[in-house]
């Protein structure tokens, strides 16, 4: 009954609605000022977390520009390096060139030397203008040569190789030739055999054959025809 009662009375009812809203809103303050509370320290965690990932990125941006700074230094180094390698090249690809058409020109010049050597169409024309010669030279110079001469009755033809190509070899043909005039111009031997044997001789002499120190094996091949005009003979 008085359950009823205290229920029944609207003056009661209405201080227990006052009362209860009144601890309802104290309890939402609080509530609100817990959350403002967790916002601030949300905020201010968040600005701090800003700040060190600002001074991380300063930091990382001046690790990167010492970084950039010291790797561009070493390129320039590396460049100048470079350059200077490049200047060096140049200059000795340069110098190589002069050197080689120096020596080119050099060859040249014992070419038209070693070609003079040779003998001459006119020569060779007195005996016979049925005949062609065919000399084809790996290098500007060399070591194949041909000898012609008309001494007395005979007509002497030789056709020689000798051991090396290009400088070495041209240097044993003029010993050939050299020798080869003295042989049949001036001690006038006529036959293939005593030429032979007195060329071999003289070249073993000039390059030292039977010298240990300087034994060489340079020589030539060498095919000779001696065409004994009064007695209607080849020798070969």
């Amino acid at each position: 009954i008085t359950v009823n009662l205290f229920f029944d009375n609207p003056f009661t009812v209405v201080v227990g609605s006052v009362i209860q809203g009144f601890i309802f809103t104290i309890g939402l303050a609080e509530e609100i000022k817990i959350l403002d509370k967790q916002k601030i320290q949300f905020q201010q965690s968040y600005i701090d977390q800003l700040e060190v990932n600002l001074k991380l990125k300063d930091n990382l941006t001046i690790d990167l520009e010492k970084k950039v700074e010291e790797r561009t230094r070493e390129l320039k180094h590396a460049n100048a390096e470079l350059l200077d390698k490049n200047t060096i090249v140049e200059q000795q690809k340069e110098l190589l060139e002069i050197r080689n058409k120096e020596i080119k020109d050099s060859i040249e010049y014992a070419k038209r030397i070693q070609t003079a050597s040779f003998p001459s169409r006119k020569i060779m024309e007195r005996v016979s203008r049925d005949y062609f010669i065919l000399y084809k030279p790996r290098d500007i110079v060399s070591g194949d040569f041909y000898w012609f001469g008309e001494v007395e009755d005979k007509v002497i033809i030789i056709s020689a190789d000798s051991t090396g190509h290009g400088v070495p070899g041209a240097f044993m043909s003029m010993y050939g030739i050299a020798f080869l005039n003295e042989i049949i111009n001036k001690q006038k031997i006529y036959r293939p055999n005593d030429i032979l044997d007195s060329l071999r001789e003289k070249i073993a002499s000039s390059l030292n054959r039977g010298d240990d120190e300087f034994e060489t094996m340079d020589g030539m091949d060498m095919s000779v025809l001696t065409f004994d005009l009064d007695n209607a003979r080849v020798l070969y």
